[in-house]
């Protein structure tokens, strides 16, 4: 690997026509080429839509291998997702210079169809394929998949982007939209996986600067399935998008408010000029998609099949230019890439800080494919779908309004309730009672279920902190992940998530009376597991786990002087507190574990008997007062009784 001790400053590049016009790769070629200084010769690529016109229907995957013997180990994976209609390496041209700097992978290209009998319950064609990219870059040693979308593909790589352009002959290439990079990517060593740009399905992102918040990120995307397996913060950006954009289908201009958040000063100069809905929009998305927000300088440029958005950090620390000409539409780092290929353009501009620049096909202008100024439905609505069956679009609408609406439907005698586009709303299902079903479509915010009692709630996506916390009855079941501090305070009902959560899970839980509560977890969990437990049960069970994983974190029943916690597998002692002890379990324990963890196997339609095939591990307090003679020594001590 050759030296990067030249740093450099990035260069960026995108054509978009906007009438679908398809024209040749020598214009993005001689773009990105013109700004070689902003490079150094370590990273380049570039991205092209529309370049698979006979093959448009299935998914086109580039895959980078170290090594040609890795190709049957990813035909292997993706036998196991889809029907493989045609494979052939990627044509490439020697190119000297390039080959004095490093030897170059092997690519290779598959054009695929996803098999139906793959797909998990719930997920949908294009969740399969993100699993199947996740599995190759994150299982398949010396493997990875640098772009997966339809009728488009990635060509990157370590050299100048002349270099890599000649590489893969990207002048003989023909698209509608084309994005390019020079430069390294700021956290890594240039290699050839490293490259700008980063793609999932097909969106593409090329970035100039550095996301200062990419642990924050990373911590954040990988709560809902994503692996940043190559290492670099324009990777989790990519993914953000997704899952902004796809996942939970805000609408452009809100997404880019996600990203680069306004400061706070400026949403409440909203409210002062008396714009309230965008003064409330700007407020509910700053603090639902925090973790979502990019911190550091930068400028980015995101491509789709649909079109090309640029925008860049909130105070402008890296240069972005805009040009139209026609249909056409340019961005790049400098006006001098633009005038290149189009020497007078109708317009040319600095976008403002934070601002994006929607340049969308013709066909989906007006914002008929995608409306810029409202996340969902803004104006919540209700209908009865069947008897005593109620549906309510939430969309951007607050969440006391959404509940308080809950309840009044539930004291009408609603049995079965469904919110769509729930987008983070907070305390449904708080405080009500009886046997009426909540469905939850969307990402379910923080407190989901408090003070719960007799209903059952069921999340067909993640939640946020604070599942089921102080619950007395019912039953809580999480299709997805779980974040911090979930069944706080838990007296009695049952959750069951079915992958991973976060830290401080099922603190302070104790029963009440006759009441016994459980939280069940499917997947791992993370520090302070079952911390000053008091009562209940918690049961962890690892399925999520990778050979070489713990299931569980620091501090693990720390505090513990009630109920009982039962770990499929081992847990290492230097996780535990001091105030526990660790058991095998005896017959009374596996009685109670089959009849806990039925209906966590029928709620996921999981094997009951392949979970119990492997050995719990049973842990208990050895004090029910850990902390009494502290308490009580302290108090003495204030007292004056002891001196």
């Amino acid at each position: 690997m050759a030296c990067y001790s030249e740093m450099s400053g990035c260069g960026l590049a995108g054509i978009v026509n906007r009438d679908g016009r398809k024209i040749s790769g020598k214009f993005i070629y001689d773009s990105i080429t013109s700004m070689k200084e902003r490079g150094n010769g370590m990273g380049a690529g570039y991205a092209a839509y529309g370049i698979y016109p006979e093959m448009a229907e299935y998914y086109a995957f580039h895959v980078m291998l170290d090594d040609i013997n890795c190709e049957s180990e990813v035909n292997a994976v993706l036998n196991k997702f889809f029907k493989i209609v045609k494979s052939e390496i990627i044509p490439t041209k020697s190119v000297p210079s390039l080959y004095k700097k490093t030897k170059p992978p092997v690519f290779y290209r598959y054009f695929v169809e996803p098999k139906e009998e793959a797909k998990l319950p719930m997920e949908t064609e294009e969740d399969l394929v993100v699993r199947a990219v996740m599995t190759i870059n994150d299982g398949v040693k010396g493997a990875y998949v640098i772009s997966s979308g339809k009728n488009m593909g990635a060509f990157k790589g370590v050299g100048h982007p002349d270099e890599i352009g000649d590489f893969f002959e990207i002048k003989e290439y023909e698209g509608y939209i084309w994005l390019a990079h020079t430069r390294f990517p700021t956290n890594t060593p240039g290699w050839w996986g490293g490259a700008h740009p980063f793609t999932l399905l097909d969106w593409a992102i090329v970035h100039n600067g550095e996301i200062t918040s990419y642990g924050t990120n990373k911590r954040y995307v990988e709560m809902f399935g994503y692996k940043c397996t190559l290492l670099t913060d324009t990777e989790v950006a990519a993914y953000i998008f997704d899952l902004l954009f796809r996942k939970h289908k805000l609408p452009i201009k809100a997404v880019f408010a996600s990203m680069a958040a306004p400061f706070w000063k400026d949403i409440e100069h909203y409210k002062e000029r008396g714009e309230e809905e965008l003064y409330e929009m700007a407020k509910m998305i700053r603090m639902i998609y925090a973790p979502a927000m990019l911190n550091g300088p930068f400028a980015m440029l995101f491509a789709f099949k649909d079109g090309v958005i640029g925008f860049n950090d909130r105070i402008k620390l890296r240069p972005f230019v805009a040009a139209v000409n026609g249909d056409t539409v340019y961005m790049a780092s400098e006006e001098s890439a633009i005038r290149v290929i189009c020497p007078e353009p109708e317009k040319v501009w600095m976008p403002k800080a934070g601002e994006p620049v929607i340049a969308l096909l013709k066909k989906c202008e007006d914002n008929v494919c995608y409306p810029v100024y409202k996340r969902g439905s803004q104006e919540m609505e209700v209908r009865q779908i069947a008897e005593k069956v109620y549906e309510i679009t939430c969309g951007t609408t607050h969440y006391r309004i959404v509940n308080q609406t809950v309840k009044e439907l539930v004291a009408e005698g609603a049995e079965r309730i469904v919110l769509k586009e729930v987008y983070g709303q907070r305390y449904i299902g708080t405080g009500i009672r009886g046997n009426v079903k909540i469905e939850i479509h969307g990402t379910a915010g923080n407190d989901l279920g408090i003070f719960l009692y007799g209903p059952e709630i069921e999340v067909f996506g993640n939640a946020q902190d604070g599942v089921g916390n102080t619950m007395m009855a019912g039953k809580i079941i999480v299709r997805g992940h779980a974040g911090d501090v979930c069944g706080y305070g838990m007296r009695g009902g049952k959750v069951y998530i079915e992958g991973d959560v976060g830290y401080r899970v099922g603190i302070h839980m104790k029963g009440y009376k006759n009441l016994i509560p459980t939280f069940i977890v499917g997947g791992k969990a993370g520090n302070f597991f079952g911390e000053y437990m008091a009562g209940g049960r918690l049961i962890l069970l690892g399925l999520t786990k990778k050979p070489g994983e713990d299931i569980v974190g620091d501090y693990c029943a720390t505090g513990m002087h009630g109920g009982v916690m039962y770990v499929r597998g081992e847990v290492p002692e230097r996780y535990l507190g001091k105030e526990v002890k660790v058991f095998e379990t005896d017959e009374e324990d596996m009685k109670i574990l089959k009849e806990e963890l039925k209906g966590f196997c029928e709620a996921f339609k999981i094997s009951l008997d392949e979970i119990l095939s492997e050995p719990f591990t049973k842990i208990v307090p050895v004090s029910a007062r850990p902390y009494g003679r502290m308490y009580a020594h302290r108090w003495g001590i204030a007292s004056g009784l002891i001196k």
